[in-house]
C-alpha cells in the first residue's frame, strides 16, 4: 500500500463482544491501521472495542436490531461515516450490516464486502439470494461454503474465498510462566486441562461435552476442563443453563467456567489439549493450533482443512460424543502424539493460515473495487 494513495476501509459489525466475527473485526481492522490504512468501525459497542487501535474510529449503530428505527439509524451512521471518512470500501460481518450498507450505497456509491462465516444448512436459498442484492464480494472462509452458496445460486463472480488468518507470533511465543498461570488459575501441575474456548451458545453443544466429562474423569480422575467465553448478546441464559448442569452434576470442582477475555493466549498455554465441541474451524481452533495444542473436534461439512483427523488432532462425526470423550483421555494419555499433534498444527498455520497471508488477499480484492465514490468529490 505505501505507493498508493491511502484507503479508507469502514468496517461494520453486529457488535464487538468475544466472538469470531468480533475477533475477524479487530484484528482485520487493527492490522490495516498497522499497513498505513484510515481505518472506521461502526458497530454497538462491546468488551473488545478496548482492543481497537486507537487510530480507529468507532461509531455507534444498532446494526443487529432489524426494527425499522434501528435500520435507519445504522443506513444514518453509514452515509455519515462514509462522506466524513471518505470510505473507498465498505467491509460488513452480519447480513443485517449489509442490508444496511446496500441502502447507504444508493447515495454513496461505495462498494460493499461481506465475509460469510457460516450458515445453518436450510438457510443457504435466502443467503444465496441476499448476498447477490446487497454485496459486491463475499469472502468464503472455506471453499466448501464458496461451492455451496454458489450452488443455490450465488453469483461466482462474487465469491473469493479467503482463509482465516491469526497472529501466529502472538499465540506461540508467549514467555508466561505456565506454573504461575495454572496457580492463578487454581490448577496445579498434575492436573490435565483440557480447554476450549468460544462463544457459549446452543449451536456451540456446551452441555454435551460437560455431560460426557464424567467419562474422561473415570479415566483420568485429575482431569479438568476449562470452558471460556460469554453467551449472545442478547444474554448469558445458556451459559447459565452450562453452569447449573455442572453444579448439579457435582462437577463443579472439575469444571471451570471464565468469561471472554483477550488473554486466550496466555490461557492456551497451560492446557494439555483444546476441544472443540462444534465445528472444528474458526479463530479458537487456529489460536489453540498456533499455540502447539492438539485439537479434538466435531467434523466440518467438506474438506477439514483445519483440524486434520490423526495429524494435528482428533475429528468426531456428527453426534458420536463418547468418541469426543475417547479421543480426549487418548491425548491427555499419550503426551507424545499429543505433542506431535500440536507441532504439526503449528506447521499447518504457519503455512496456510496466517494473518498476513489473509491481510495480503483482502488487499488485492479491496484494490479490485476502489472506484472513486460520491464520498470523494464533496
Amino acid at each position: 500500500m505505501k505507493n498508493e494513495k491511502t484507503r479508507s476501509i469502514l468496517f461494520v459489525a453486529n457488535q464487538l463482544i468475544y466472538g469470531g466475527a468480533e475477533r475477524y473485526t479487530v484484528s482485520v481492522a487493527n492490522e490495516f491501521v498497522r499497513r498505513g490504512a484510515r481505518v472506521t468501525v461502526i458497530s454497538s459497542g462491546g468488551p473488545m472495542k478496548s482492543l481497537l487501535n486507537k487510530k480507529v474510529k468507532h461509531y455507534f449503530a444498532p446494526v443487529r436490531k432489524t426494527s425499522i428505527l434501528a435500520r435507519l439509524r445504522t443506513i444514518q451512521t453509514i452515509l455519515f461515516a462514509s462522506w466524513k471518512e471518505r470510505v473507498d470500501v465498505i467491509h460488513t460481518q452480519s447480513t443485517s450490516g449489509s442490508f444496511a450498507a446496500r441502502v447507504a450505497k444508493i447515495f454513496t456509491g461505495t462498494p460493499i464486502i461481506k465475509t460469510a462465516h457460516g450458515y445453518p444448512d436450510g438457510s443457504f436459498p435466502s443467503v444465496a439470494r441476499t448476498l447477490n442484492y446487497t454485496t459486491d464480494s463475499v469472502v468464503m472462509i472455506s471453499d466448501w461454503l464458496s461451492k455451496r452458496l454458489v450452488s443455490f445460486g450465488l453469483n461466482k463472480e462474487k465469491a473469493m474465498t479467503i482463509l482465516n488468518g491469526v497472529d501466529v507470533n502472538k499465540f506461540s511465543q508467549t514467555t508466561i510462566d505456565r506454573t504461575r498461570m495454572r496457580e492463578k488459575l487454581g490448577f496445579t501441575d498434575k492436573d490435565k486441562i483440557i480447554v476450549s474456548v468460544s462463544r457459549i451458545i446452543p449451536e456451540k453443544k456446551f452441555e454435551q461435552l460437560i455431560y460426557w466429562f464424567p467419562y474422561v474423569l473415570a479415566k483420568v480422575p485429575n482431569a479438568k476442563l476449562l470452558i471460556v467465553g460469554n453467551g449472545s448478546a442478547e444474554g448469558d441464559d445458556y451459559r447459565d443453563m452450562l453452569v447449573k448442569q455442572t453444579e448439579e452434576a457435582g462437577l463443579s470442582k472439575s469444571i471451570i467456567f471464565l468469561p471472554g477475555t483477550d488473554k486466550v493466549a496466555e490461557i492456551l498455554q497451560v492446557a494439555d489439549v483444546f476441544c472443540m465441541p462444534s465445528v472444528g474451524k474458526g479463530f479458537a481452533v487456529l489460536e489453540a493450533m498456533a499455540a502447539g495444542l492438539a485439537v479434538v473436534a466435531r467434523k466440518p461439512r467438506g474438506i477439514a482443512d483445519t483440524v486434520i483427523d490423526g495429524v494435528n488432532g482428533f475429528l468426531f462425526s456428527g453426534s458420536d460424543w463418547k468418541t469426543m470423550a475417547e479421543k480426549i483421555i487418548f491425548l491427555i494419555e499419550n503426551k507424545k502424539i499429543a505433542r506431535e499433534f500440536g507441532t504439526q498444527g503449528k506447521l499447518l498455520v504457519n503455512s496456510s493460515f496466517t494473518l498476513d497471508q489473509m491481510m495480503d488477499k483482502l488487499e488485492i480484492l479491496y484494490s479490485k473495487h476502489m472506484i472513486f465514490c460520491l464520498t470523494h468529490y464533496l
